[in-house]
């Protein structure tokens, strides 16, 4: 099996360079042929690499321990769904299956564009094979994951065509890139057992970048589509986001920052900054060779236009990916001019990310309001009065009930100012609707968005960002208490009663377990029972130094608040246990959120029957 998987990606490798090859020879001689050949060379590449992930999923599924990365990362007794992902949990296998999830999209881009942009294609493939050729490269001499256990890449058309055939898969990524963050929060939040979903992390900062990058290129490529403007700008955002991409793998894997995700110092570090170098020095000469070309001449005609809110937000989202890189590489920097490593934690990013999010957020709702190339005085009243009113009173709604933070206040005014926004251009769309067609509302409303896709699937992507700042809201109220408790022993926190009914032992086929058993009161009134559990992994090894000790939570988790229950500790001696309480505030709002931006992200995707054929 070893040899198996290892002569696949030698072969791929082969492959891989013998397109790029081809494709040159295309380029140099026009002859068709080579184009061709490379076309179909180039899906042989990721059908095998394809069988090579299958051949090492394979080997962790069988236990196939003659394969030292399923030595490494499984044993016997691994349940089967870790086996399984165990295929991203090592250095090897993450970037096989970062190579696989290139492939697919390789292959789907190849196969959907085989008899469309003759122009553009020789130069997408060419990029997309020098991309996997250096990840082809990284598993073969670098990082083999079957190492036996041992005792002009882009084309001068630069019209609208290139942003309407990315369009999709510009959003698809996005989206998966969302999911992957999202989902990420909820396994934090529900795995780890610090009471929260967003730490600031590195690694975890290194995804949301070039989510950021990629949410301001969405945004401005509609100019570029409407107005032909901005196209300068959108060649820099798509470049930095691919970029970042590549920097967020080379700080995940070279172990130059510390954190919980990432993985331990390697020889990969070196290779991927130099790929980090050579991509901006390439892309670099790419653009300022075709400024010429990517200048166009048309301006902005009012600070107060559409087109002038689209470029402000995207400002915004640059900003924030400033700030979040300057956070996480500090450190690093520090250490390389002074020798000392100093530390940037969540105040720092908080204290930033916070004004300029709710600057963002503010802008979500002034765009829509806002015309192309100028906006009246008497539009700019009209469209405003409303959701201002309603932003208003919502703060004075919120004052009214307690809440006197700054933040938090100007969050529900926000959020209740971009609701009515939105509520409000779908209110328009239908109210037109009904009169020139005679439908009712549920028609006019489905006839609306099918007509306009994009249009209204933003909103509600929108409407999902809303959601999670409501979430976020919740964070400015949370709270928090630890004791040291014995069976019979009640505390209090946040109107709750917590009373530890019992204690009991359980040994499992790889751990021991103690399981605490907390009865929750509220008023007097039942509410739920936790049982947290304290457990020892020993992988049936008797080696006392190989036994990893783990807190499992239990929660009780409603709309308006979580008890979120850690057993931290135990004293046997004493029989004391030492018991984490938090009270987290309206966390649902936030994975509602990712669920409704998931929603608008498909509606967006969705192709238009009259347009079915293209991309």
């Amino acid at each position: 099996m070893p040899t198996y998987g290892a002569a696949l990606l030698s072969l791929s490798l082969g492959l891989c360079l013998l397109t790029v090859a081809l494709l040159a020879l295309y380029v140099r001689k026009g002859d068709e042929r080579y184009f061709f050949v490379s076309q179909r060379m180039c899906l042989s590449v990721c059908f095998l690499v394809a069988l090579a992930t299958i051949t090492l999923l394979a080997s962790l599924l069988r236990s196939n321990f003659d394969v030292d990365y399923v030595a490494k990362y499984t044993s016997i007794g691994t349940p089967t769904i870790y086996k399984f992902t165990a295929i991203w949990a090592g250095q090897s296998g993450s970037l096989l299956f970062w190579l696989f999830v290139l492939s697919c999209y390789v292959a789907v881009v190849i196969v959907q564009n085989r008899s469309r942009h003759e122009r553009l294609m020789p130069y997408v493939i060419m990029t997309l094979s020098v991309i996997q050729g250096f990840f082809l490269l990284m598993v073969n001499f670098v990082a083999n994951p079957f190492a036996p256990v041992e005792t002009d890449f882009v084309a001068r058309q630069l019209d609208a065509v290139w942003v309407r055939s990315i369009r999709r898969w510009t959003l698809f990524t996005w989206l998966a890139l969302g999911i992957g963050i999202l989902l990420g929060g909820w396994w934090a939040y529900n795995e780890l057992g610090w009471g929260g979903y967003w730490a600031w992390d590195p690694v975890e900062n290194a995804s949301f970048m070039p989510w950021l990058t990629g949410t301001a290129f969405i945004h401005s490529i509609i100019i570029q589509e409407k107005k032909n403007m901005l196209r300068v700008w959108n060649m820099i955002l798509i470049l930095v986001t691919f970029l970042l991409c590549i920097f967020g793998t080379f700080l995940t894997r070279s172990g130059v920052v510390s954190s919980v995700h990432s993985f331990t110092q390697s020889s990969l570090g070196p290779m991927f900054l130099g790929f980090v170098l050579l991509i901006l020095a390439v892309s670099t000469y790419l653009l300022l060779s075709r400024l010429d070309d990517l200048k166009s001449g048309k301006r902005m005609e009012s600070f107060v236009s559409r087109e002038s809110g689209f470029l402000f937000n995207n400002v915004v989202f640059v900003s924030i990916c400033f700030a979040v890189l300057w956070g996480t590489m500090f450190p690093i920097i520090s250490e390389w001019v002074t020798g000392t490593q100093i530390t940037v934690g969540a105040p720092f990013f908080n204290q930033i990310t916070i004004p300029i999010g709710l600057l963002l957020l503010t802008l979500a709702g002034i765009g829509p309001l806002l015309a192309w190339r100028r906006t009246s005085k008497e539009s700019l009243t009209r469209n405003f009065s409303i959701p201002v009113l309603a932003g208003l009173g919502a703060a004075a709604v919120a004052m009214i009930m307690g809440m006197r933070s700054v933040y938090p206040v100007v969050t529900v005014a926000l959020t209740a100012f971009v609701t009515t926004t939105i509520v409000t251009e779908f209110w328009r769309g239908i109210s037109v609707r009904r009169r020139k067609f005679g439908e009712n509302v549920f028609q006019a409303l489905t006839k609306m968005i099918s007509k306009n896709r994009s249009r209204y699937g933003g909103y509600i992507v929108h409407i999902g960002i809303v959601l999670m700042f409501v979430g976020f809201i919740g964070k400015a109220f949370d709270e928090d208490r630890e004791w040291a408790m014995s069976v019979g022993d009640e505390v209090r926190i946040a109107g709750y009663g917590i009373t530890l009914a019992s204690l009991g032992e359980e040994e499992r086929s790889n751990h021991y377990a103690w399981i605490a058993t907390l009865n929750v009161t509220k008023k007097g009134e039942e509410v739920t029972s936790l049982q947290p559990e304290k457990r020892i992994y020993f992988h049936r090894n008797p080696d006392p130094d190989r036994r990893q000790p783990h807190s499992e939570l239990s929660l009780h988790s409603t709309w308006r608040e979580d008890v979120y229950s850690v057993f931290g500790g135990i004293d046997l001696e004493n029989e004391l246990l030492t018991i984490k309480i938090m009270v987290n505030r309206l966390v649902r709002f936030v994975w509602l959120g990712g669920y409704v931006l998931l929603f608008g992200t498909v509606i967006a995707l969705w192709p238009d029957r009259r347009n079915r054929g293209t991309v």
